[in-house]
């Protein structure tokens, strides 16, 4: 009877949490992310590849600041995994603000190499896909949020 009593406990105490934690953000809407600015930086000792340098702005179209503990991104480039990175000290993007943030990537040797050779193997006129992907970690009891932005770049116009 006491046990039966003590799991009824729980299970309110579970529904009323999360019930509340969806209270908290109602009409949420996810952050949007503009890719800005690229540039190649240094390889660090010990690498073989270049990192490159991502040049984003946030923008929060919430009316609370969005505290962010963490986060991971990805870079593809016409389907291939070619660089990711990690970063753990992320500014809080602030209310109806648009925050700039600058992230370093390293690269996947193996996925550069093929993404060279298919290159090679297309017509130049033909656009490059790009998307970049992020995952934002908001804290322990609350759930990610994922951000993208995806597009193409024009070849032969570089």
């Amino acid at each position: 009877m006491k046990r039966m009593l003590n799991m009824r406990a729980w299970l309110l105490l579970l529904i009323v949490s999360l019930s509340g934690c969806a209270a908290l953000s109602p009409g949420f809407t996810d952050p949007e992310v503009k890719v800005v600015g690229l540039k190649l930086l240094p390889a660090q000792q010990g690498e073989m590849a270049p990192r490159l340098g991502v040049q984003l702005a946030i923008s929060n179209p919430n009316n609370v600041d969005l505290s962010v503990t963490g986060m991971s991104y990805s870079i593809d480039l016409d389907g291939f995994s070619l660089l990711s990175g990690v970063r753990a000290d992320v500014p809080t993007f602030k209310a109806y603000s648009e925050t700039p943030l600058e992230l370093s990537l390293s690269a996947d040797v193996i996925q550069m190499v093929k993404l060279v050779r298919a290159l090679a193997e297309r017509p130049a006129n033909k656009p490059l896909e790009y998307e970049f992907n992020a995952k934002l970690d908001t804290g322990r009891f609350s759930p990610a949020i994922r951000v993208s932005e995806a597009g193409t770049i024009a070849l032969d116009s570089l």
